[in-house]
């Protein structure tokens, strides 16, 4: 679980509210298939560790995407 907080201005009591990861690496699969590998915080880490992954496996084909959490 990522526990990260952050402090918005906008709220009123100026608790401190979850920082929801946002950024996703997905590996493609043949059929349009994707199957999620990790979720990060910020673009940076979620690339960082997409290269990585490349070097690993340099016959995966890797993507950083936007996880909008309508899951």
């Amino acid at each position: 679980m990522h526990t990260e907080m952050a402090r918005f201005p906008g709220n009123s009591s100026n608790a401190p509210l979850p920082s929801l990861p946002f950024w996703c690496i997905v590996r493609r699969l043949p059929n349009s298939q994707n199957i999620a590998i990790g979720v990060f915080s910020s673009r940076a880490a979620a690339e960082e560790q997409m290269h990585f992954l490349a070097k690993m496996s340099p016959n995966t084909t890797y993507d950083v995407v936007f996880d909008f959490g309508l899951h």
